[in-house]
C-alpha cells in the first residue's frame, strides 16, 4: 500500500490557507500601522518639547518687559521732576541774562559819563595851563589827552594833557598845546581827545570800549589809548601812540588811595 496520496484536501483547508493569508496581511498593515503612529510619537515629543521651550522663552521675555516696564516707570517720573524742575531754572537763566544786559548798559552809561564833564568855567582859548571846574569823581588822570569844546561855538576849543585832575573838588589843569577860536567861552564840554588829531571831538563821538565794566581803550581817528586797571579798580597804566613811538604811563597810589605819582616811558 504504498506511493502517493492522491486524495482531495480535507475539508475547510482551503478557507484555512485564505484565512492565514488575511491575517498575515492585517498584521502586516498593523504593524506598518504601528510604525507610522511611533513616527507621530516621536513627532508629537519633539512638537511638546519645542513648545516647552518655547514657553520658557516667552515667560522670560514676559519678565524682561515686566522688568523693563518697571524700570521705565521712575525713569519716566524723574524726566517729569527734570523737567519741571528745568521750566523754573530756565527762566531764572532769562532772568539773570536780562538783569546782566542791564548792568552792562549801566556800566557803559557810566563809563562813558565818567570820560565826558562839563564846565562853566569862563576860560579863553590859549597855549598853557588852563584850570576848569568841573564834576567830581570823573575818570582823568595826569597824561590823559583831553579837548575842551564850547557847546555854543563848536569852532572854539582847546586840547591837551591832563596835568592834575581832584576827585573831590573836580579841578581839572590841563596844558594846553592846541587850540582853536578866540574869546572865553563858558559852555565848555570836555572829553577824550587823540594827541594830535584833527578836528577833536569829546568822548560822546569816539570808539570806547569796556572790560569787566571799565573803561579799556578809547579810539579816535585810528589812535587808540589804552587804559588799565590794578585790583581795586584804580587805573595803573594809559598807554597811546606819540611821535612814532608808544608812551606808557605808570600811576602809583598811596595807602590813602590818592594818587602818589605817575612815571612815563616811550619805545
Amino acid at each position: 500500500m504504498g506511493g502517493t496520496d492522491d486524495a482531495a484536501p480535507g475539508p475547510f483547508v482551503p478557507e484555512m490557507n485564505a484565512l492565514t493569508i488575511n491575517v498575515q496581511h492585517n498584521a502586516q498593515e498593523a504593524a506598518n500601522a504601528a510604525n507610522a503612529a511611533s513616527g507621530h510619537v516621536d513627532a508629537a515629543y519633539a512638537y511638546a518639547v519645542a513648545a516647552q521651550q518655547s514657553e520658557g522663552i516667552a515667560t522670560a521675555k514676559a519678565g524682561e518687559a515686566v522688568t523693563a516696564r518697571n524700570e521705565a516707570v521712575p525713569a519716566a517720573a524723574t524726566a517729569v521732576s527734570a523737567r519741571n524742575e528745568a521750566v523754573p531754572a530756565a527762566a531764572a537763566a532769562v532772568s539773570a541774562r536780562d538783569q546782566t544786559l542791564a548792568y552792562r548798559d549801566q556800566a557803559e552809561v557810566f563809563a562813558t559819563q565818567q570820560l565826558k564833564a562839563n564846565s562853566t568855567t569862563s576860560v579863553t582859548p590859549s597855549a598853557g595851563s588852563k584850570t576848569f571846574a568841573v564834576e567830581s569823581s570823573r575818570s582823568f588822570v595826569p597824561g590823559m589827552y583831553l579837548v575842551a569844546t564850547s557847546q555854543g561855538v563848536p569852532a572854539t576849543r582847546m586840547s591837551g594833557y591832563v596835568t592834575s585832575y581832584d576827585l573831590v573838588t573836580g579841578q581839572l589843569v590841563l596844558a594846553v598845546d592846541a587850540f582853536a577860536g578866540s574869546g572865553a567861552r563858558a559852555d565848555w564840554v570836555i572829553g577824550v581827545a587823540a594827541p594830535g588829531a584833527d578836528g577833536q571831538k569829546p568822548a560822546d563821538a569816539m570808539t570806547i570800549a569796556y572790560t569787566a565794566g571799565r573803561v579799556s581803550s578809547v579810539t579816535e581817528d585810528g589812535v587808540t589809548t589804552t587804559i588799565n586797571y590794578d585790583g581795586q579798580g584804580r587805573v595803573s597804566t594809559v598807554s597811546y601812540p606819540r611821535d612814532g613811538k608808544t608812551r606808557t604811563e605808570t600811576y602809583t597810589y598811596n595807602p590813602d588811595g590818592s594818587m602818589a605819582g605817575m612815571t612815563a616811558s616811550e619805545a
